[in-house]
């Protein structure tokens, strides 16, 4: 089933494609630039906010004992 969406990018992908190759790279710098400025808008997470991420992974395990096996294991 072809949601409203879809069948509006299908259209302008057909668009795209009848162009000829210097419009579609233009089409293409646009479309960068657009998301580009996207990224720039939103802050990008600070090292420190990571803290604690997934420690309940690693709750049980005893770390000198993994650090030994995956030292093991680059031979």
């Amino acid at each position: 089933m072809e949601t409203a969406t879809t069948s509006k990018l299908n259209r302008i992908v057909k668009e795209i494609d009848g162009l000829d190759y210097v419009s579609q790279l233009d089409i293409l710098v646009c479309v960068t630039n657009n998301l580009k400025k996207g990224v720039a808008a939103k802050p990008r997470p600070r090292l420190v906010e990571l803290k604690g991420l997934g420690k309940e992974l690693w709750a049980k395990t005893n770390v000198d004992s993994y650090i030994a096996n995956e030292r093991g294991s680059w031979d």
